[in-house]
């Protein structure tokens, strides 16, 4: 929250409020803390455009789809083809260790057996679009409204 403050950035989000998800809340919280300080650190800092960080989360068939966007400066075609690998990193001098997104990969495809897109173009932020399976385990499943 300070970071976002700080920032100066706005941070929308759209989430059905009877989607429930039983399943790993603290990886869910580093994936959206990840995501979200590399907006702030990579994309906004020194950034003279809009600073709005988008956050979708929602039901398509068997699967829950998390859309993250932001308006930032965006990540270079040489970065962003390797973006998942260890150590990619813009920010190493300063203390980036590159590991924020190979987190997020083993998180979302190892842990909770889903699939991450990415695309980003110079200038016109990043986009993240993350398919997660309602059930990969008997413990671990999303619970839908019967209204739905």
């Amino acid at each position: 929250n300070d970071e976002i403050s700080e920032c100066h950035c706005l941070v929308n989000i759209d989430c059905d409020k009877d989607i429930t998800l039983n399943s790993y809340p603290i990886s869910f919280a580093q994936i959206f803390s990840n995501l979200i300080l590399n907006s702030i650190i990579h994309g906004f800092e020194d950034w003279q455009g809009p600073k709005i960080i988008n956050i979708q989360v929602s039901i398509e068939g068997n699967k829950i789809l998390i859309d993250y966007s932001d308006t930032g400066r965006g990540v270079e075609e040489d970065i962003a083809k390797n973006i998942f690998d260890p150590f990619v990193t813009t920010k190493r001098n300063t203390g980036g260790s590159g590991l924020g997104t190979l987190v997020i990969f083993n998180l979302v495809v190892q842990l909770l057996k889903g699939k991450v897109e990415f695309n980003t173009k110079v200038g016109k932020g990043v986009h993240f679009i993350f398919q997660i399976p309602f059930k990969t385990t008997e413990d671990q499943t999303i619970q839908i409204p019967a209204n739905n």
